[in-house]
This record gives structure tokens, sequence and C-alpha cells, in this order.
């Protein structure tokens, strides 16, 4: 377990050292290239988020006050949260597949 636990401290450590030049001298995720397509992609996601994840709380506490459901309930968040990510995946496969 403390081999385990060195191993992800070197690993985070090291990640945010780097992470952190890339960023300082505008490298890999960084670039300005990249930054402007990052931009599009998460005006896009983040505009359908903030419709899905109000809307899903609504379902969530309505179906759970009203219909008391309870022990149904729970599994509203993580298979939206997966759908989401699908739709986010996609979104992405398409962009790029249309810029190429």
């Amino acid at each position: 377990m403390i081999i385990v636990a060195v191993a992800v401290f070197l690993f985070v450590y090291y990640g945010n050292i780097r992470g952190a030049y890339q960023r300082l001298l505008k490298t890999g995720d960084f670039s300005e290239e990249k930054q402007e397509e990052k931009k599009e992609e998460d005006r896009i996601v983040g505009a359908v988020a903030a419709i899905i994840w109000p809307l899903v709380t609504c379902v969530f506490l309505v179906s759970g006050f009203v219909f008391d459901q309870w022990e149904i309930n729970w599994i509203v968040f993580p298979l939206t949260g997966i759908l989401f990510g699908v739709f986010s995946s996609v979104y992405n496969m398409f962009k790029k597949k249309d810029a190429a």
C-alpha cells in the first residue's frame, strides 16, 4: 500500500510540474490553436450542460417527492453523467471529422 501511495504521489507531483511548464510555455494543450478549439467546445458543451443538469435535478426531486421513488431514484445522476459523457465524445468526434 505504501508503494502505491508513493507512486501516486510521484505521478501527481511531477504531473503538476509538467502541466505548469506547458501552461507557461504555451505548448501541448495550452497552445494558441488548441485554446481556440477548446473555447468553442467548452461553449457548446457548457450550454448543453446548463440545460441538462437542472432538468435532471428536477426529475430527481419530482420523482422522489411526488412519486416516492427514492429507492430507484439514485440512478438518475450516474446515468445522466454517462450519457452526457457520450454526448461530449460524439460532439468532439464530429467536430474533428468536420475539421479534417
